[in-house]
Protein backbone atom coordinates (compact mmCIF):
# COMPACT_ATOMS: atom_id res chain seq x y z
CA UNK A 1 0.00 0.00 0.00
CA UNK A 2 2.40 2.26 1.31
CA UNK A 3 5.24 2.23 -2.10
CA UNK A 4 8.96 2.67 -1.45
CA UNK A 5 8.75 5.97 -3.08
CA UNK A 6 6.12 7.78 -1.03
CA UNK A 7 8.42 6.02 2.09
CA UNK A 8 11.30 8.43 0.31
CA UNK A 9 8.66 11.61 -0.13
CA UNK A 10 7.92 10.89 3.65
CA UNK A 11 11.58 10.93 4.46
CA UNK A 12 12.25 13.91 2.67
CA UNK A 13 9.37 15.97 4.15
CA UNK A 14 10.52 14.57 7.72
CA UNK A 15 13.84 15.90 7.01
CA UNK A 16 12.84 19.31 6.35
CA UNK A 17 11.04 18.94 9.74
CA UNK A 18 12.33 20.00 12.75
CA UNK A 19 11.25 16.38 13.99
CA UNK A 20 12.82 14.87 16.85
CA UNK A 21 12.69 11.72 19.60
CA UNK A 22 14.09 9.67 22.23
CA UNK A 23 14.54 6.28 21.82
CA UNK A 24 13.69 3.82 24.78
CA UNK A 25 17.12 3.02 25.39
CA UNK A 26 18.13 7.05 26.14
CA UNK A 27 14.97 7.26 28.15
CA UNK A 28 16.51 4.30 30.54
CA UNK A 29 19.33 5.57 30.38
CA UNK A 30 18.37 9.13 31.94
CA UNK A 31 16.43 7.54 34.40
CA UNK A 32 19.56 5.38 35.47
CA UNK A 33 21.65 8.98 35.70
CA UNK A 34 19.05 10.39 37.36
CA UNK A 35 19.31 7.30 40.22
CA UNK A 36 23.03 7.41 40.06
CA UNK A 37 22.70 11.20 41.02
CA UNK A 38 19.87 10.30 43.45
CA UNK A 39 21.87 7.42 45.19
CA UNK A 40 25.45 9.31 44.83
CA UNK A 41 27.13 7.41 42.60
CA UNK A 42 27.13 10.09 39.48
CA UNK A 43 29.95 11.81 40.25
CA UNK A 44 32.18 8.45 40.10
CA UNK A 45 30.89 7.21 36.95
CA UNK A 46 29.72 10.65 34.52
CA UNK A 47 32.81 9.68 32.62
CA UNK A 48 30.87 6.25 31.29
CA UNK A 49 27.94 7.87 31.42
CA UNK A 50 28.82 10.35 28.97
CA UNK A 51 30.42 7.61 26.81
CA UNK A 52 27.51 6.04 27.05
CA UNK A 53 25.01 8.20 26.16
CA UNK A 54 26.79 8.73 22.96
CA UNK A 55 26.75 5.47 21.48
CA UNK A 56 23.01 5.39 22.17
CA UNK A 57 22.52 8.56 20.56
CA UNK A 58 20.33 7.99 17.51
CA UNK A 59 20.88 9.34 13.97
CA UNK A 60 17.10 9.99 12.35
CA UNK A 61 18.24 9.12 8.87
CA UNK A 62 19.55 5.66 9.64
CA UNK A 63 16.68 4.82 12.03
CA UNK A 64 14.61 5.70 9.35
CA UNK A 65 16.36 3.26 6.93
CA UNK A 66 17.09 0.74 9.70
CA UNK A 67 13.03 0.75 10.68
CA UNK A 68 11.63 1.02 7.36
CA UNK A 69 9.82 -1.51 6.99
CA UNK A 70 8.20 -1.04 10.67
CA UNK A 71 7.49 2.76 9.84
CA UNK A 72 5.74 1.95 6.43
CA UNK A 73 3.61 -0.71 7.96
CA UNK A 74 2.45 1.57 10.78
CA UNK A 75 1.92 4.65 8.25
CA UNK A 76 -0.02 2.15 6.16
CA UNK A 77 -2.45 1.15 8.92
CA UNK A 78 -2.93 4.78 9.64
CA UNK A 79 -3.58 5.85 6.16
CA UNK A 80 -6.31 2.89 6.32
CA UNK A 81 -7.87 4.13 9.54
CA UNK A 82 -8.21 7.36 8.92
CA UNK A 83 -10.16 7.01 5.61
CA UNK A 84 -11.78 3.02 6.12
CA UNK A 85 -12.65 4.00 9.86
CA UNK A 86 -12.80 0.97 12.15
CA UNK A 87 -13.06 -1.82 10.00
CA UNK A 88 -10.54 -1.55 7.27
CA UNK A 89 -7.25 -1.73 9.74
CA UNK A 90 -8.66 -5.56 10.82
CA UNK A 91 -9.15 -6.69 7.20
CA UNK A 92 -5.83 -4.57 6.08
CA UNK A 93 -3.57 -6.32 9.20
CA UNK A 94 -6.34 -10.38 8.65
CA UNK A 95 -4.33 -9.76 4.71
CA UNK A 96 -0.97 -9.13 6.25
CA UNK A 97 -1.04 -12.23 8.70
CA UNK A 98 1.09 -14.99 8.25
CA UNK A 99 -1.33 -17.32 9.81
CA UNK A 100 -4.38 -16.45 7.93
CA UNK A 101 -2.02 -16.81 4.57
CA UNK A 102 -1.11 -20.25 5.26
CA UNK A 103 -4.75 -21.88 6.28
CA UNK A 104 -5.90 -19.93 3.00
CA UNK A 105 -3.48 -21.85 1.21
CA UNK A 106 -4.14 -25.00 3.15
CA UNK A 107 -7.94 -24.12 2.32
CA UNK A 108 -6.93 -24.04 -1.79
CA UNK A 109 -5.00 -27.28 -1.94
CA UNK A 110 -7.65 -30.13 -1.29
CA UNK A 111 -5.17 -33.02 -0.80
CA UNK A 112 -3.33 -31.03 2.08
CA UNK A 113 -7.04 -30.03 3.57
CA UNK A 114 -8.62 -33.48 3.51
CA UNK A 115 -5.06 -34.76 4.30
CA UNK A 116 -5.50 -32.58 7.64
CA UNK A 117 -9.27 -33.56 8.48
CA UNK A 118 -8.63 -37.54 7.83
CA UNK A 119 -7.63 -39.19 11.21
Amino acid sequence: MFSDADYNDFVNWVQDKDFDYTTKSEDHLNQLIESAKTEKYYDDVQGEFEILRQKLAHDKNKDLQVFKDEIKELISHEIVSKYYYETAPLIYTLHKDPEIKEALRILKDDKEYKAILTP
